[in-house]
């Protein structure tokens, strides 16, 4: 996605991506759904940019990611970090493990029952 009529983006807001974090693309414009499912780096600071708060995107990988142009159209562009492409922190999705505070609850009695057919 790249878009124009950036502005500063307002501090305060809670935001899914974080500056450095990996992430899944989950949304994007139309003539872009192509992009969906994409792993991307994130950089910031934020943008604004025509209404959503964007981040600096860069794909793992080097396949072409689909880009609105300027004039509307959609073209396929090798992104790298000075391409300087957006990406709405709505439409990522940050790859992240869990937190050291939020523990996984697990069962530590479990009883395994074994039928006769599973003895080999």
């Amino acid at each position: 996605m790249n878009l124009s009529n950036s502005s500063s983006t307002p501090s305060g807001m809670g935001l899914r991506c974080k500056d450095g974090d990996i992430a899944v693309i989950v949304g994007d414009v139309p003539g872009c759904e192509g992009n969906v499912g994409r792993i991307v780096q994130v950089r910031g600071p934020t943008t604004q940019l025509i209404g959503y708060v964007c981040w600096q995107i860069k794909p793992s990988d080097k396949r072409p990611l689909f880009i609105r142009d300027h004039d509307g159209s959609i073209v396929g562009e090798r992104v790298v970090w000075k391409s300087k492409i957006f990406h709405p922190d709505c439409f990522l999705l940050p790859i992240r493990p869990p937190e050291d505070d939020k523990s996984i609850e697990t069962n530590n009695n479990l009883e395994i029952e074994r039928t006769d057919y599973a003895t080999q």
